[in-house]
């Protein structure tokens, strides 16, 4: 499967959703905020990863409201 930065994406195993950094020939630099709101970073194949669910517009919206007040919080795509 191709991703392209900007992308949505999870481990077909599960796990977090994490953003599409940068496109290395067959390595994405993915990044995502941890439990403790730290942000990490970590390289995959595509194999190993599958377009995220799509969000429901609640968690949008509560996302949105975040973001409003602190800018650490992730933004929806």
């Amino acid at each position: 499967m191709h991703f392209d930065e900007g992308d949505s994406v999870q481990l077909r195993t599960g796990g977090p959703v994490m953003t599409v950094e940068l496109r290395v020939d067959q390595l994405l630099l993915c990044s995502w905020f941890n439990g403790y709101g730290r942000i990490c970073r970590a390289t995959f194949s595509p194999r190993e990863l599958q377009p995220a669910p799509v969000r429901s517009p609640v968690w949008l919206k509560a996302i949105a409201r975040l973001s409003a007040r602190w800018p650490v919080v992730a933004t929806p795509i």
